[in-house]
């Protein structure tokens, strides 16, 4: 196959996106490893730009009060799960982490009150208000609710390592319970990296022409393998050279397909969440999200994929532990 010429408007912007990426690394690379408040916080960070971005990717200037309540909203979204008195399970970990700073999750929740709550407010704000229309409620809630429950369960895919492993294995530290963030994050940027070099330099046949013009099934494809191979490697490599599986009882050698599918699905994930951020600029014709981050544009430009390929593992991981089917707990 031959390769494609890189210009120098393209290498000056890989130089570009490379030293942001490494920067961003430089930052959030610590918040994950300490974990507990600093992880919260960063995280705290990501979702408040991000939906300051989606306030503003409409072009249109909301009422302070609708912005004030989408942020209340959405983080409420976030910590619900915290909050909830329904289960004594959690309620056990919220203790902990109040008397301990650790922090622990069992599960992932939102207040269906909440969701009631934030849609009433916002077509109660397009009655009042002539620059909300019924296209702004449905963008909003959707949005502040994606957001709020991707929040979550970044939160959860960091916290729940200790929190989910059999009574009969404890982690060596609980810097070691950062693993499955980091497996997480192999398998959406490695799929990212390999699906944009890939598609540099063999990408010919357009994927998706009107949302992502720059896309090509050769970046897919090839995105899409090595991201697989190498995060399912990370993750063989985690548990049969040092004895630390990124999540006992689902991602370890032991359950050696859970490791293969669940890295699939995070490339699969990580194009879907790409898609459909691209979807959403063309609608409202924007380049970027925000100009935040030199090279890549605003945090969802940046997070996309993440926010995606997280909401859908820890949906995939409480299913397969809180299942019967599959014998995880009894």
């Amino acid at each position: 196959m031959e390769m494609n010429k890189i210009s120098s408007d393209t290498q000056k912007s890989m130089k570009t996106r490379i030293i942001t990426a490494i920067v961003m690394a430089l930052v959030v690379l610590p918040c994950v490893i300490f974990g507990d408040w600093f992880f919260v916080a960063i995280v705290f960070v990501i979702i408040g730009v991000g939906l300051y971005e989606v306030l503003k990717s409409t072009g249109k200037k909301y009422p302070l009060v609708l912005k004030i309540l989408m942020y209340i909203f959405t983080y409420s979204f976030v910590f619900w799960v915290f909050f909830q008195k329904d289960s004594s399970v959690q309620n056990q970990a919220a203790t902990y982490i109040v008397e301990t700073g650790t922090f622990l999750m069992y599960d992932i929740r939102i207040s269906t009150m909440g969701v009631g709550f934030l849609i009433a407010i916002l077509f109660l704000s397009s009655i009042v208000s002539q620059k909300t229309d019924i296209q702004d409620i449905f963008y909003l809630f959707s949005m502040s609710l994606f957001l709020g429950f991707a929040g979550q369960s970044i939160l959860f895919l960091r916290f729940c390592p200790d929190a989910l492993s059999p009574d009969e294995f404890n982690y060596t530290s609980r810097y070691s319970t950062c693993l499955l963030i980091f497996f997480i994050a192999c398998g959406t940027m490695l799929n990212d990296i390999f699906a944009y070099f890939t598609g540099v330099l063999f990408g010919k046949h357009k994927m998706a022409p009107v949302i992502s013009p720059k896309k090509t099934w050769e970046g897919f494809v090839g995105g899409l393998i090595f991201s697989t191979i190498l995060t399912s490697t990370f993750a063989f490599i985690c548990d049969g050279v040092f004895s630390t599986p990124v999540l006992k009882g689902i991602i370890d050698i032991e359950h050696w397909y859970y490791i293969i599918i669940i890295s699939l699905i995070l490339g699969l994930a990580s194009v879907l969440g790409d898609l459909m951020f691209s979807s959403i600029k063309r609608y409202y014709n924007i380049k970027d999200f925000g100009n935040i981050l030199p090279g890549h544009g605003g945090i969802l430009d940046r997070f996309d994929s993440i926010l995606m390929t997280s909401t859908l593992t820890a949906i995939l991981i409480t299913f397969i532990y809180y299942n019967p089917i599959f014998g995880v707990i009894s």
